[in-house]
């Protein structure tokens, strides 16, 4: 079930992320993970956890939504879903094309999980935070 208390709305660019991430830091929700909307959103909070002491994937993993280029860029290289941009445009255009004479479908797209540094993997005991 999903904690409702450890879902937070915060502004898409990396600089909404990092303000959002900051206000919540210190408070009483203990977490060990934040996945976030997109991989801008994800360096801002990455922002906001090193300048308070937190240390990534060690203390709290980081997960993005995107792949995009700057992904391997960051240190720690971020953990994201890629979805197949070409399949999605594809179908868009495909189901355009038939709801004019076939009504609605839905489409199912399967994105993929690209592993990198920002997240332990969850076997691994977590250290003492500082």
């Amino acid at each position: 079930p999903v904690d409702r208390e450890l879902v937070v709305e915060g502004d898409f660019p990396l600089e909404g992320a990092y303000r959002t991430l900051s206000g919540i830091l210190g408070g009483e929700v203990d977490f060990t993970a934040i996945f976030t909307f997109n991989d801008l959103m994800a360096f801002g909070v990455m922002k906001a956890l090193g300048e308070r002491g937190y240390r990534v994937p060690d203390d709290i993993s980081v997960m993005g939504y995107d792949n995009i280029f700057m992904d391997d860029l960051v240190t720690p290289r971020l953990t994201t879903v890629a979805t197949p941009l070409g399949e999605l445009g594809r179908k868009s255009v495909r189901m355009l094309f038939e709801r004019s004479r076939d009504g609605c479908r839905k489409q199912i797209i399967d994105p993929s999980l690209i592993v990198r540094e920002s997240c332990r993997r969850w076997e691994e005991e977590r250290p003492e935070k500082k």
